[in-house]
């Protein structure tokens, strides 16, 4: 494989990844089918940055491909849309390594107030550190640095929504 094959290849299969989990509507979710069939059956997800993390047990330790579909799959029903925005991706292709830059536009579900329909997205701008696996095809390892200021405001939408059912 040339390098700038290599390159492609990485490139799309992270870009495809990220641009997995954008949804809409009220049955819509996270295409996991497709997010777990680009993992290896190797892949670890984790979550940094290590100051925030360490007062969110959900988010602490590492979760294989079948954790991590759950893990979605328990998010999901509380969020009515997430939008996936890459801002830039640079690829080592020979250290088989991805840096990745991108906003999640996330909308809570059984929201009151904010903006013009009243409801409030949130901007959860994330970093990730993708690892992949010799073709380029497939995700070895994924650290992903939330916001935690949107971290925290998703998570207190979430909560007064779950207190109105």
């Amino acid at each position: 494989m040339t390098g700038e094959t290599l390159y492609n290849t990485i490139r799309e299969t992270v870009w495809t990844y990220i641009e997995a989990y954008s949804f809409s509507g009220p049955h819509g979710k996270p295409n996991i089918r497709l997010l777990t069939s680009l993992m290896s059956p190797e892949y670890q997800h984790s979550w940094g940055h290590n100051h925030m993390i360490r007062d969110m047990p959900r988010l602490q330790g590492v979760l294989d491909g079948e954790g991590f579909a759950a893990h979605l799959g328990s998010m999901v029903p509380h969020l009515e849309s997430c939008r996936a925005v890459v801002h830039d991706m640079i690829v080592d292709a020979p250290a088989r390594k991805v840096v990745v830059r991108n906003s999640f536009f996330m909308c809570p579900r059984g929201q009151g107030g904010g903006g013009e329909d009243g409801r409030e997205t949130v901007e959860n701008d994330v970093l990730w550190i993708f690892g992949m696996d010799e073709s380029g095809s497939r995700i070895e390892s994924a650290m992903e640095f939330l916001d935690a200021a949107a971290t925290e405001r998703i998570g207190e939408l979430i909560a007064k929504a779950k207190e109105r059912q």
